[in-house]
């Protein structure tokens, strides 16, 4: 093969090279410097003190507080501040309910219903528990891109309590009901600051025997 004694030539060629620079460099008065391939230096030997230990877990979300330099905070992400909700209201902790709400939480319900606060919030979810003793919500499908929450789900539970609506309170009357709704919920910092949530008020007025059932279709 021709190709190996032309690679070997242009070898020689570039060493031969090197080495005229560096003499004349050196001729000039200006040392080159030579790496050496001594001996490998053994850092097992260092203080492991010194030695950056590998992080263990999942990554921390941090966040600056009140933009002071170096006041960070862990902060939920919009995912966890959802899931921490729905447990803690199926759960019925309205403490914990309260705890991924943000201070200035806003929400809006069929009806003309409109809170803004945490504790207007507080009160018009724990009101479900009031009316409904075993209230209890199943998510189908959560979407959430970004900071909102889109939330697909269905609502049981047996009216032994007092419900409170828009038209006045409905004393307990031992029906269940099962809702479908659609929530919309937004998050700063890991808290709720939004709830957008929408359901059948006639259907659920309907089965709790509030107002007549239409007739059945022939």
């Amino acid at each position: 093969m021709k190709m190996v004694p032309i690679f070997l030539a242009l070898s020689l060629f570039l060493a031969i090279g090197v080495a005229v620079c560096i003499h004349a460099q050196e001729q000039r008065g200006h040392p080159v410097r030579r790496v050496s391939s001594g001996p490998r230096k053994d850092f097992s030997r260092l203080n492991p003190a010194l030695i950056p230990h590998k992080l263990s877990g999942p990554p921390r979300r941090v966040n600056l507080t009140n933009g002071e330099p170096g006041g960070f905070s862990t902060a939920m992400t919009a995912r966890e501040a959802f899931e921490r909700g729905t447990k803690t209201f199926n759960a019925h902790d309205i403490k914990g309910f309260a705890e991924v709400l943000a201070d200035e939480v806003v929400f809006e319900a069929p009806g003309g219903l409109r809170g803004e606060g945490k504790a207007a919030s507080v009160e018009f979810f724990g009101s479900w528990f009031v009316a409904f003793p075993d209230a209890h919500v199943d998510v189908h499908n959560v979407h959430i891109p970004d900071n909102v929450a889109v939330e697909e789900g269905t609502f049981t539970g047996t009216h032994n309590g007092v419900l409170r609506g828009p038209m006045g309170d409905v004393p307990p009357t031992g029906r269940s009901v099962r809702i479908r709704y659609i929530q919309v919920l937004r998050f700063q910092d890991g808290k709720h600051v939004s709830f957008n949530l929408m359901f059948d008020r006639l259907s659920m007025l309907e089965r709790l025997g509030l107002i007549p059932a239409p007739p059945a279709s022939r």
